[in-house]
């Protein structure tokens, strides 16, 4: 009976181990970032016909990071369909590769391995179903305290300085920043490129204001026949805040002092004191304050001429 009972129970243990990645017991702690050591095809290939790609990884990786880390241009309408055997990853398309045509498969920076370390950078697979493959190439970096992982969106426009709508129109190229905030793609067509940064909360390849943060180009980038590599595009992130504060609470200190809290920082310069009335409960006397100062990034004391202790 304690035989079956041990049977049982290390079955259990091995089921679990298997259902589960878990990085691994003993030695010295991993540090190293994982490495992609081979693809299928290779890159540069021509006339490929087949409908997958493989990528081999030099240990095991977080399935989860991998998953949300692949980028594909040209898009597939339908959903990628992803197999692992042991540290290798096959990406078998939904539908047959276009013809004559440059693919260009990034797996960004963001994918980390058992222990959490991430790529260095994003890997770039490019191929050809025809006999030539496109040469053009963006290199930059942003610039921001936390540049690692922030997505770069290639929009192929028609004419320069032409309207896109970040929030609604996916980006024909992807890249992600690595951990000094590089970023380079290859592979791309000649055309007249728009370029940003997204610190793209949704993973939705979307820009989503009072959500991400972005990084707005100077101008339009033209990749021609006689210019195919272009460097040092340059952005810095910010927030853009579409939403007003709002005052949560009014907190009585003394007759001559209130406390603002709104539910976010404050501009005290787009503040003015004209534009604030106070009224007493019979809704008859307002008074002005004389002044205010900040006490807390989401807190304002108000100086207020002296309220009669009678009154609300």
């Amino acid at each position: 009976m304690k035989r079956v009972s041990s049977f049982l129970i290390l079955s259990i243990l091995i089921f679990w181990g298997c259902a589960n990645q878990l990085p691994p017991g003993g030695g010295p702690v991993d540090r190293e970032a994982p490495q992609i050591i081979r693809t299928f095809p290779e890159n540069g290939t021509l006339n490929y016909n087949k409908n997958f790609v493989e990528f081999e990884f030099n240990e095991y990786v977080n399935k989860r990071s991998v998953a949300n880390s692949i980028f594909i241009s040209p898009y597939f309408n339908e959903e990628i369909e992803q197999k692992w055997s042991g540290k290798k990853l096959r990406l078998i398309f939904p539908e047959k590769l276009k013809e004559n045509k440059t693919y260009v498969i990034s797996l960004g920076s963001d994918i980390s391995d058992l222990r959490g370390n991430k790529l260095n950078e994003t890997f770039t697979l490019t191929f050809s179903t025809g006999s030539k493959i496109d040469q053009g190439i963006i290199s930059g970096r942003v610039y921001d305290s936390k540049s690692d992982g922030i997505m770069i969106f290639f929009y192929l426009i028609d004419s320069l300085n032409k309207l896109v709508d970040y929030s609604k129109t996916k980006p024909d190229f992807v890249s992600q920043t690595s951990k000094d905030g590089s970023f380079i793609l290859t592979g791309l067509p000649e055309g007249i490129f728009r370029i940003i940064a997204v610190r793209d909360q949704m993973k939705n390849l979307l820009f989503d204001l009072n959500e991400d943060e972005i990084g707005l180009p100077f101008r339009d980038y033209e990749i021609t026949d006689t210019l195919r590599i272009i460097r040092n595009v340059q952005f810095e992130m910010m927030k853009i805040d579409t939403i007003k504060p709002v005052l949560n609470s009014v907190k009585f200190v003394d007759l001559n002092h209130l406390i603002l809290n709104f539910n976010e920082p404050v501009d005290l310069s787009t503040i003015n004191p004209a534009d604030i009335f106070i009224y007493d409960s019979t809704g008859i006397e307002n008074l002005n304050p004389a002044g205010f100062y900040l006490i807390e990034k989401n807190s304002l004391m108000l100086v207020t001429p002296k309220l009669h202790s009678e009154k609300d």
